[in-house]
């Protein structure tokens, strides 16, 4: 129908144009100021109206058309439009789940990654006499004064009697390490398979071993305290202590207090024998303890006196660090001040 109405409107109209005449069909040709030229302008108006109003017809059906069509083509389009984003929204799920689980994996890997440095970071066991006594804490933690020396023969994991010592790492590897006690000594059995064991303890009444553990080498590897105590009416007394520090594939013993009382730390006896203003004698001093600190070894002297059913009290406190310069694993003495190294006995210290 859009294209009858347009032929029609042309075919009036060079009708009209075409023949030179008016529209009253008189053949008087048209002339410049003639009559006929108005109504022949009016005729062209007209036909010109006529042929914009059925174009304009024919532009609205076109506009409707092409709505229409619009519409119709826009519908599929729309469903492909639809699916094209349903298709995004699940590739960007799927590239948004992908992203989640990438960072995922990255957090996964960087808390594993933490995990293992957490893991890398072995277990630590120090600063007991912060909680208690010496006597109290050696009758808590050392399994052969242990409920009043129930467990003096135990043989076997002494994690399974005191839990602090049960599947703790000692060498970083993030797996757990087992201290065995076999007759008077003690054997450390280590995840990777190596193992050390200990020399053998007296084991009298009154007397037991405590054991700590911690980096304070920065190795990532615990360095081993194992301390021999005798308790007497004098107070506790250590001795027979060494410290096990693993150094060029092998776990090293580093003795503090020898079984024989001969200081391993030649600065130490210096330091001693400056205070007893005479030749270094174990017989002269009682040594009280030693603990493992944040990053160094802590030895308690007392330099004091008994006098009968008096006692007197004089405390010392020394630091020592394990050094090897290129060769064997030592201590020497550290910069620490005395008075910050007793802090580390808060409940024995009598000043």
């Amino acid at each position: 129908m859009r294209i009858d109405k347009s032929i029609v409107a042309m075919a009036f109209l060079l009708v009209l144009c075409g023949c030179g005449r008016n529209v009253d069909g008189s053949g008087t040709p048209v002339g410049e100021g003639s009559p006929v030229s108005e109504t022949s302008s009016v005729a062209e108006t007209s036909s010109l109206e006529a042929e914009s109003s059925v174009n304009g017809e024919s532009s609205a059906t076109d506009s409707e058309g092409s709505t229409a069509n619009t519409a119709t083509e826009t519908e599929p389009v729309d469903e492909k439009a639809s699916g094209k984003t349903e298709t995004t929204d699940e590739a960007s799920k799927a590239e948004t789940g992908s992203k989640d689980g990438a960072e995922g994996s990255a957090t996964d890997r960087t808390n594993q990654s933490a995990g293992q440095d957490e893991r890398l970071k072995p277990n630590q066991f120090r600063g007991i006499f912060e909680q208690g006594y010496i006597e109290e804490m050696a009758e808590k933690y050392a399994i052969n004064l242990l409920d009043d020396g129930k467990f003096f023969d135990y043989e076997g994991d002494i994690g399974d009697v005191i839990s602090e010592y049960k599947d703790v790492d000692l060498n970083g590897d993030g797996e757990p390490d087992v201290i065995n006690r076999k007759g008077q000594k003690y054997i450390f059995e280590f995840s990777d398979g190596s193992s050390f064991e200990t020399g053998e303890y007296s084991n009298y009444r009154g007397e037991g071993e405590l054991i700590e553990f911690a980096d304070i080498t920065g190795d990532i590897i615990d360095e081993i305290l194992i301390s021999h105590y005798v308790f007497s009416t004098a107070g506790p007394i250590v001795a027979d202590s060494h410290v096990y520090s693993y150094f060029d594939g092998n776990w090293k013993q580093i003795s503090i207090i020898p079984e024989d009382e001969k200081l391993s730390c030649a600065e130490l006896e210096a330091f001693i024998t400056e205070k007893q203003e005479s030749e270094y004698s174990a017989g002269y001093i009682r040594f009280v303890s030693v603990v493992l600190t944040e990053d160094s070894i802590a030895l308690l002297v007392d330099y004091g006196m008994k006098d009968g059913a008096d006692q007197a009290f004089m405390y010392e406190a020394y630091s020592m660090s394990i050094f090897a310069d290129g060769g064997e694993p030592e201590l020497r003495m550290d910069s620490k001040r005395s008075e910050d190294v007793l802090k580390n006995w808060p409940c024995d210290i009598i000043l």
